[in-house]
Formats: C-alpha cells, structure tokens, sequence
C-alpha cells in the first residue's frame, strides 16, 4: 500500500512540475495579422438589424426599437452617440447611433472575428456606417 501511495504522489509531483514550467519559446504564440477593412461587411450587418428588431422607431432624442417579436417583445431605446453591443465568444459587434434623419437612423458599426480558435492566426476588423429606415412591426 505504500509503494502504491509513493508512486501517486510522484505521478502527481510530476505533473505539478510540468503545470508549472514556464512556457519556452517554441511553445509561444505565433504573430498574429489584424485584417482591417471598411464597409466591407455592411450589407450582412444592414441585414442583421433589420432581422433583429421588429421595429425601428423615431424617438425625441433617438430611437426605440422592438426586438423578440411577437412572443416576447423587449423595448429599448437610445440616444444619439449611444452604442450596443453584441459579444460573442469568438467575435464582437458594436453599434452607435450616429444621426437620426426624416427617413431612418444611420448606425456605426465595427465588428471584430478573432479566427485562432480556428487555427488561423487572423482577426478581422471591420469599421462602417448603415441607415435602417423606419419600421413597425404591428
């Protein structure tokens, strides 16, 4: 019974030692490229928010939109210079609200895809501008 609990507790100083070796440079993260565009992704975000919310409202001093819609509709509103934001687990999106207008909201949007869990060294940014026009979803 002995042996049994010696070799255990060398296996698990073993691997206590291995955990804790500092990493070695062979072990190191490649670089990483940034690729940086600008209005490149702006349709699919165009279309993304027009699916994401039901409705699109003009408000005194911003907009109200209506998302979950009909089942469980979620109201938020936001001013000018506002933002939201959509995190993920491997990417980012964030709005703002840039300009209210007769016709629709004009949002800046940048988005980001980080593709290492992938096995790319790559993360994609992408910076731009859409306008949703005025909607209601009743």
């Amino acid at each position: 019974m002995t042996g049994m609990l010696g070799a255990s507790m060398r296996q698990f100083v073993t691997l206590l030692s291995i955990a804790t070796l500092p990493l070695s440079a062979s072990c190191s993260s490649r670089p990483v490229r940034t690729h940086q565009t600008t209005n490149a992704q702006a349709e699919w975000h165009l279309a993304h928010l027009n699916r994401r919310f039901a409705s699109i409202l003009k408000a005194t001093d911003g907009i109200t939109v209506i998302e979950g819609w009909p089942d469980n509709p979620i109201k938020s509103a936001f001013s000018i210079g506002q933002s939201f934001s959509e995190p993920d687990h491997h990417g980012h999106k964030k709005y703002t609200i840039v300009k209210v207008e007769e016709d629709g909201v004009v949002i800046e949007y940048f988005s980001r895809f980080d593709h290492r869990s992938f096995g790319k060294d790559l993360i994609e940014e992408d910076r731009g501008t859409v306008k949703l026009k005025w909607k209601s979803a009743q």
